[in-house]
């Protein structure tokens, strides 16, 4: 089935399925789902995450004290390494391969069926606060959202240098007075996309003694922990409300930053995992079937994606897949109730500079980097989380068994989610102002001679 020429079948198809959602469990309403999302977190920023013999103090202890009732996905790996793929991913549960928002001049197709689209046809009530360039709606990720605040996405070098994470907050919980004034039974679901962790990293008075200001580094969990305050006013402004207790929170990264982790910084150039490791953490308060130690608060070790995000609130939230659906995710749900989960493949990849990408697969413990110039790195990622060891150049015995094995997995994966992309139209390009461009240019998103 084309679902570029069947979208109102299929918008139609959802909610029909969706209707019988009150009836089949009156004593159990469907929840509210609150996705948060935070621009270039590092898993290991947060202290539920980081090394248990850091020196310094959490830049996160609100995030650490909601981890403690939600569930900790270690090994959380984002489909790119900058934020219109990784998003877009989310937004559609595909990998880039499939949905093609490889540059910054790409849109989501409107052919695509969203997360949003499929739970607002489901009786959602849907809205999301944006604050970054690449949330524009020319970008594409507003579709199904019925109320899409973009007030605080500026021009590009504007976003970069502006300070968001108070206003996020605000903007979220007017929303939140909003639906309940308007009381008309439905649940929501409400994106907030905080974006202060991004570079430009400015220093915050209140944290300087704790993290100091004189490098980017420095600066950055700085910057982490003003937007961890943010999100914490969030949560509890969820909870004042009466809230808290129907409502699944989602919080995840796009992807993370690197300062010099292999050479370079910033990010959108490479797939390692100061890039790709990003934090993920459920609370599902009132989910049937919970395992109790993970109700309480848990980690799961499992290999998983962003694009597992769009089937776990689809089940989450009792709304049917589809016949002939193009998602590559899958539910994170028989995780949160603690049920065995095979092992996965899954992949990275980012085409963000002309002529320059990569790939990446992961299985089991190793993961594969297949850099642009035919360069390829081999990891073993329980050992060497950091992946500062190549175990091709090391010598390790069993190094070309391992990679032929996942580079046929490499071309399998990224082959069947071209031919799934096929289905779907290209949209045309976005426009900048050469003011933009040069914007792009010089924060590393693009080559000058793009334009």
């Amino acid at each position: 089935m084309s679902f570029h020429s069947n979208r109102f079948f299929l918008q139609t198809f959802l909610f029909c399925c969706s209707l019988p959602l009150s009836s089949c469990a009156p004593e159990q309403p469907a929840p509210n789902l609150l996705l948060i999302t935070v621009d270039t977190l590092r898993a290991d920023a947060l202290g539920c995450y980081a090394q248990e013999d850091s020196a310094l103090p959490s830049a996160t202890p609100r995030l650490d004290t909601f981890a403690k009732g939600a569930v900790v996905f270690e090994d959380a790996q984002s489909t790119s390494s900058w934020t219109l793929p990784s998003l877009a991913s989310l937004m559609t549960g595909t990998y880039s391969s499939t949905h093609r928002c490889w540059e910054t001049k790409d849109a989501l197709d409107a052919s695509f069926v969203t997360l949003a689209e499929r739970l607002s046809a489901g009786g959602y009530a849907t809205s999301a606060v944006a604050s970054h360039t690449f949330l524009a709606s020319k970008h594409g990720l507003h579709q199904g959202f019925e109320d899409y605040d973009t007030d605080l996405v500026k021009g590009v070098g504007q976003s970069h240098k502006a300070i968001t994470s108070p206003e996020i907050t605000e903007r979220s919980l007017a929303w939140l007075d909003a639906w309940e004034e308007g009381a008309d039974g439905r649940p929501f679901l409400l994106w907030s996309h905080y974006f202060d962790p991004h570079e430009v990293y400015h220093a915050h008075a209140e944290y300087t003694d704790d993290f100091g200001e004189a490098t980017e580094a420095q600066r950055y969990r700085g910057e982490v922990a003003f937007t961890d305050r943010a999100i914490g006013e969030l949560l509890d402004g969820l909870a004042q409300r009466g809230l808290a207790e129907n409502t699944v929170v989602v919080l995840i990264s796009d992807h993370g930053e690197e300062f010099g982790d292999h050479g370079g910084t910033r990010h959108g150039h490479t797939l390692y995992s100061e890039l790709t490791h990003v934090p993920l953490l459920i609370r599902a308060p009132n989910l049937e079937g919970v395992d109790t130690s993970l109700a309480r608060g848990g980690r799961v070790s499992g290999l998983v994606s962003t694009i597992d995000l769009l089937p776990t609130f689809l089940e989450l939230a009792r709304q049917p897949a589809l016949s002939s659906d193009p998602v590559d995710g899958v539910s994170l749900v028989p995780y949160l109730r603690g049920l065995p989960v095979g092992d996965r493949t899954i992949i990275s990849e980012v085409r963000l500079r002309k002529g320059k990408f990569a790939d990446a697969v992961y299985f089991g413990d190793h993961k594969l980097i297949v850099h642009g110039d035919n360069r390829i790195e081999l990891f073993d990622r329980k050992a060497d989380p950091l992946e500062q060891v190549d175990l091709i150049a090391s010598g390790s015995p069993r190094s070309a068994d391992i990679v032929r094995g996942l580079q046929k997995s490499l071309r399998f994966l990224r082959a069947e989610a071209d031919k799934k992309g096929q289905a779907f139209g290209t949209p045309e390009a976005v426009s900048f102002s050469e003011a933009e461009w040069a914007s792009l240019s010089a924060l590393g998103y693009t080559d000058p001679d793009e334009q």
